[in-house]
C-alpha cells in the first residue's frame, strides 16, 4: 500500500512540476514592436533614489492596440520595481524618447498610470521604410534597495487588438549601481556597473483591469 501511495504522490508531483515550468508561449508578437533589445543602461545611484527606464512601443497595424499586462523581467539583486506608467510619444516638455532618467516618473517626461494610459495608437501615415513617430512609451520605475548592482532584463507586454491577444518583449537591460560614489567615473567599482549579464527568473506583473482598458 505504501508503494502505491508513493507512486501516486510522485505522479501528482510530476504533474505539478509540468504546470509550474510550462514555458510561456502560444501568442505571436503581433503588430506592436516593443524594441530590438540588446541595449544596456547603467546608472550609479544612491540607495532609495527613484529612477526610470523607458521602453517605446510602436504600432505597425491599422487598429489601436490595448495593453493588458506588462511584466518586468529578470529582477535581480538589490532593486525594487516601483511601477509601470506610460506616456504618449512624442509628448511633454522633452517630447521624444528617453532611455533612462532620474525620478519616477521623470519630471521632464510626464506619464500616467497604466489604468489611464494603455492604448498604443495607430500612427499617422508615414513612409513604409521609416518607423512611425507616434507610439506609447512605458516608464518602468525602480530604486536601489542596497549596496551592489540591481538590474532588470527588460519587459514583456501582453496586449490585444480587438479580441485577439498578442505578446512581445524588449530585452534591454537596466542596471542600478549603489552607492553612486563606488561606481561613478574614478570610483573603485567604476568598471563593474554593467559587467554581470546574468539574471534571476524573478518578475513583477502589472495588470490593467479590464474595465480600465481604454478601447481597441
Amino acid at each position: 500500500m505504501k508503494r502505491v501511495a508513493l507512486a501516486a504522490l510522485m505522479v501528482v508531483t510530476a504533474a505539478i512540476l509540468v504546470v509550474m515550468f510550462r514555458p510561456r508561449g502560444g501568442l505571436s508578437a503581433g503588430p506592436v514592436n516593443a524594441g530590438k533589445g540588446g541595449t544596456a543602461n547603467g546608472q550609479p545611484i544612491d540607495i532609495g533614489i527613484p529612477y526610470s527606464f523607458g521602453y517605446l512601443l510602436r504600432n505597425y497595424g491599422t487598429k489601436p492596440a490595448v495593453i493588458e499586462q506588462v511584466r518586468v523581467l529578470g529582477v535581480t539583486g538589490p532593486i525594487e520595481v516601483l511601477g509601470v506608467w506610460a506616456r504618449r510619444h512624442p509628448s511633454g516638455p522633452k517630447p521624444y524618447l528617453f532611455l533612462a532618467a532620474f525620478g519616477f516618473p521623470p519630471p521632464d517626461y510626464p506619464s500616467k498610470p497604466l489604468a489611464e494610459e494603455n492604448v498604443i495608437p495607430v500612427p499617422a501615415p508615414h513612409p513604409t521604410d521609416e518607423d512611425p513617430t507616434e507610439g506609447l512609451q512605458l516608464v518602468v520605475g525602480v530604486k536601489s534597495t542596497g549596496p551592489g548592482v540591481g538590474r532588470i532584463r527588460g519587459i514583456e507586454v501582453t496586449y490585444r487588438v480587438g479580441h485577439r491577444r498578442f505578446r512581445n518583449s524588449d530585452e534591454s537591460d537596466g542596471y542600478l549601481c549603489a552607492p553612486a560614489s563606488d561606481y561613478v567615473l574614478g570610483g573603485p567599482k567604476e568598471a563593474s556597473c554593467r559587467t554581470d549579464e546574468t539574471f534571476d527568473k524573478n518578475f513583477v506583473d502589472f495588470r490593467v483591469p479590464i474595465d480600465q482598458q481604454r478601447g481597441g
